[in-house]
């Protein structure tokens, strides 16, 4: 994705530079916006007599990574270079400027007009997902949105097999008894480190559709509501959680968690992910929630949980299979001609019934000699 981004630019600062300290507000940038880090690209044929030797972002450390006679290219993280920072419900903005020098290209002997120049830009990340696995994909889920002038976070939903977090789950359908425990983790992968991630909601249904039914709530604002749940929320751009393992009841066979997460920045005190789990403003923030355009609707799963008949059954089938194979294969076909043996007896005593009732129904001639 890349785009030439305008803005108004704030009041410069000066020094560091001979010539005048110009603010362009209309910056005519090469602007790439990473989930980890910004790519910003500032061409002479934009502004003519570019000096390429002599450019920096708002930190004079930061210098382009490329340069040649006829652009220079910048990348930094999102936390570095000075780079500012703004948000709001919906987005987080990242915000720093390009100090360039152009020269006068036909210089005068009493004048000049060569001048300093602040270019400024910036990348806007939406802050909301609805996150899970897909099947089909099911390490990880890069996202959020295809918003040109917007950046991309990375989001991962994992499903582990242990408490430590070390044994990822990578193929779907995962089969899993019912009595035992399902390992979560969700995680936000960005340039910024003060990124926090907070869930939502996370809540189970039957099929890839989150507002399917019958569901089942998980978390909740960032407070626990599977009473088998484990979960402690801290301020960090990961969380974890466990939960055991269950299955919906009315013949339903798979189960599918989804999950929806919102970034903060970690310095905003009066952010929901500064509050963490707040139980008695659940009710006043769903009242307050938006709707979100933008989000991304994705699943983890199917989970197909076994209950104990299952396994027994399961047991009993490959303990014949392995103990005998033979066996195994005979038994399938003493099943199969008995099967077929069945099927004509009870066929034939149809006809024999059917028989007898067209005998009772009919009407008999009783025929005498004299």
């Amino acid at each position: 994705m890349k785009f030439t981004f305008f803005v108004e630019s704030p009041t410069p600062t000066s020094g560091g530079v001979d010539g005048e300290m110009i603010d362009n507000s209309t910056a005519k940038l090469g602007l790439v916006c990473h989930n980890e880090y910004i790519e910003v690209t500032l061409e002479s044929k934009n502004y003519p007599g570019l000096d390429t030797n002599v450019t920096h972002l708002q930190d004079e450390a930061c210098v382009p990574g490329y340069r040649d006679a006829t652009k220079v290219i910048f990348r930094f993280g999102l936390g570095d270079c000075k780079t500012e920072y703004e948000e709001d419900e919906s987005e987080i903005r990242y915000m720093n400027k390009i100090i360039a020098v152009v020269n006068d290209e036909k210089e005068e002997d009493a004048i000049t007009r060569s001048s300093t120049r602040v270019l400024p830009f910036q990348c806007s990340y939406k802050k909301k997902a609805v996150i899970s696995k897909v099947q089909v994909n099911p390490q990880f889920t890069k996202i959020i949105t295809n918003t040109e002038d917007f950046g991309n976070f990375s989001y991962e939903v994992n499903l582990y097999t242990d408490k430590d977090y070390s044994n990822k789950v990578d193929e779907f359908p995962y089969v899993i008894g019912i009595s035992q425990r399902m390992y979560l983790e969700m995680r936000v992968e960005s340039g910024d480190s003060g990124l926090i991630l907070f869930p939502d909601e996370c809540k189970a249904t039957p099929s890839q559709d989150i507002n399917d039914k019958p569901d089942h709530a998980i978390i909740e604002n960032a407070c626990p509501r599977d009473k088998t749940l484990e979960f402690e929320y801290k301020m960090s751009g990961e969380q974890q959680f466990s939960l055991v393992a269950f299955r919906f009841k009315s013949g339903y066979q798979d189960v599918y968690i989804h999950c929806k997460m919102t970034v903060c920045r970690s310095k905003e005190e009066e952010s929901k992910c500064a509050k963490g789990c707040q139980e008695n403003e659940n009710d006043s923030r769903k009242k307050r929630e938006v709707k979100d355009d933008f989000l991304i609707k994705q699943f983890i799963g199917p989970i197909k949980v076994k209950g104990e008949e299952d396994k027994v059954s399961d047991a009993l089938r490959k303990k014949v299979s392995q103990d005998n194979p033979q066996m195994f294969t005979l038994v399938g076909v003493l099943v199969g001609v008995l099967g077929v043996i069945m099927l004509g007896l009870i066929a034939a005593l149809i006809i024999v019934i059917r028989k007898r009732r067209t005998e009772e129904n009919s009407t008999t001639l009783l025929v005498y000699d004299e």
